[in-house]
Order: structure tokens, then C-alpha cells, then sequence
């Protein structure tokens, strides 16, 4: 049984959906020959939302001839509807009449990371378990509190009728991963989590939130690009049918320098998009915290 839950024929068929049709059923009016009311602005007969067909990809685009921004058919369900990958293939298939039943388990994957828990009753934490988890990313795991912040949340959480607190990053799919200095799980759904960068089609590809956030905090800065983070490398299948479906045109992996770091790099590289093997950076450590927090320690005592 493959892990993954479309066939390449269903991703096509749901990449090449008619998107002035698609605007129709979302309750839009054309304007003229290509353009339509605009779903992402108040003003929406602002005659700025143009719909054209791409001439080698032969796919629908829209684009926001104000801003600049462009979708595809996926981009734009997933954004305008708010629902994850899953549920826009699911959504585009049945605008197209195909109709795929949904398995109970509407999991991307049948099999599940270890650790993988429903999620607790939690709460914000206090401000003194703030500074204790803030002194955790920074001492212990070398990471910028500061460049951390926007992408995580302190929270309290409760398990067998006591309360604990630690790091929060949220997934596609509503879940967390979740770190203390003595906890290593996730809570609710595991999936990927994607962060979109304005219009561009490079993806950086993390193996786990900690790493994304040593890689920024080595570089000293947010990247300019798309980011998907796997939370497992049984998560590749599906970070392939992602790029694939969002038109990435260039990759860059970081993955960790283990057995199954190098086979979800190798099968990152099937899909014939150019990337970009960054895993040298840390090569004689096996991911990038680990290179991060030696390299300090290197530093402190030089």
C-alpha cells in the first residue's frame, strides 16, 4: 500500500482545474475577457485580479496586477478556502467529479511518528516559564529567543492531572511538535508545517522546527523563500506532492546527516527540481543544532 493518498494523474487533474470556473463557484464575477473581482481585497471590482493560462505549464494563473502576487489553482484554494494540501486536492478532485473517499484516519500517512499524543488541555505560560524556555533555546539549544518568537508558542499543557510547559510549533494540520528541556513529542495531528514567502517558488526544507530555528539564527535572519518543515521523514511523500503542486522551481535541504536524512534528500532529488544539498554546512555533526551548539561552544572557548 503507498503511503501517499493521490495518484500523479489526480495531481495533475487537480493542477490544470479551470480557475475562472473555480472563481465562479466561489461566488466571483468576470469583469472582462481576463478579469474577474478580486477575492483577496475589499475593492473587489478594482479591475486588478487578472486570470490567464501559463504558456508552457499549461495551468491557470491569477495574479493581483496591484501587488504583484500570484496563485495557482492549489495557492489560491488553499489560501482563499483556508484548508491544508489535503483538503484542497480532496475539494479540487470533487469540483472536477471525482470523487475520493476520505479514510477515516485523515492522517496524510498511515503510519505515525512516535510520540504522537491528542492534544491536552494547554494555556499560555507564565512569564517566569517563558524565560526559562527562552533560556532553554538559548543556552542549551544555542537559538535566538528573539528570531525564535514569531514562530512559536510558550505554552502550558496538562498530562495525568499536572500541568508542564514548553515550545509549541504548530503544524498544517492543527497539531504541535513540542520541546522542554525533558520532552521530546507531538500533540494532535503530525504533518508538515509550509510557510509561504510572498511569490516565491524556492523552498528551504528542514527536518524538524529546531533546526529551522538554528538555521536561522547561524544566518542571522529569516530567509526570503518558502519554507516546509518535514516534523519526520516519513512526511517526504507529501512534501513532494507539495512542491509539485505549488510550482517550486529551486530547493535547498538541510536535512540531518543520518540513513534516513540522506534518503528523504535522495528522493527529494526524483522530482527533477534543481536543489541544493546544504547538509555540508554541518557535516561532521549529524544535523544543524548539533553543529550550531558546538560551533558556540567552540567560540566561547577560542
Amino acid at each position: 500500500m503507498q503511503n501517499n493518498r493521490f495518484t500523479p494523474q489526480q495531481i495533475e487533474k487537480a493542477n490544470k482545474t479551470d480557475l475562472r470556473a473555480l472563481l465562479v463557484e466561489f461566488g466571483f464575477v468576470k469583469l472582462s475577457n481576463s478579469l474577474f473581482e478580486n477575492p483577496f481585497r475589499t475593492e473587489k471590482s478594482s479591475n486588478s485580479f487578472s486570470v490567464f493560462k501559463h504558456q508552457t505549464q499549461n495551468i491557470w494563473i491569477a495574479k493581483d496586477l496591484s501587488s504583484g502576487r500570484i496563485w495557482n489553482v492549489m495557492t489560491l484554494t488553499m489560501e482563499y478556502k483556508r484548508k491544508s494540501f489535503v483538503e484542497a486536492m480532496y475539494f479540487l478532485l470533487a469540483f472536477n467529479k471525482e470523487f475520493v473517499q476520505q479514510p477515516k484516519d485523515d492522517n496524510f500517512f498511515l503510519s505515525k511518528p512516535h510520540f504522537n499524543q491528542p492534544l491536552p488541555n494547554h494555556k499560555e505560560a507564565t512569564d517566569k516559564q517563558k524565560n526559562n524556555l527562552n533560556y532553554y533555546l538559548k543556552k542549551e539549544r544555542g537559538i535566538s529567543p528573539s528570531l525564535a518568537k514569531e514562530y512559536i508558542k510558550y505554552q502550558q499543557y496538562e498530562l495525568k492531572n499536572k500541568w508542564y510547559y514548553g515550545l509549541f510549533f504548530s503544524n498544517d494540520s492543527e497539531g504541535y511538535a513540542v520541546r522542554n528541556k525533558s520532552f521530546k513529542g507531538n500533540f494532535g495531528k503530525a504533518d508538515i508545517r509550509t510557510i509561504l514567502y510572498k511569490n516565491s517558488t524556492t523552498w528551504i526544507i528542514f527536518e524538524g522546527f529546531i533546526d529551522f530555528l538554528s538555521a536561522i539564527t547561524y544566518y542571522k535572519k529569516n530567509f526570503k523563500a518558502n519554507i516546509l518543515i518535514l516534523n519526520s521523514t516519513s512526511h517526504t511523500e507529501k512534501a513532494k506532492q507539495i512542491l509539485k503542486s505549488l510550482a517550486a522551481t529551486k530547493i535547498f535541504t538541510f536535512l540531518d546527516n543520518d540513513t534516513a536524512g540522506k534518503e528523504a534528500t535522495n528522493e527529494l532529488k526524483k522530482l527533477a527540481i534543481p536543489l541544493f544539498d546544504k547538509s555540508d554546512t554541518y557535516k561532521d555533526y549529524n544535523d544543524f543544532n548539533q553543529f550550531l551548539t558546538s560551533s558556540q561552544t567552540k567560540n566561547a572557548q577560542a
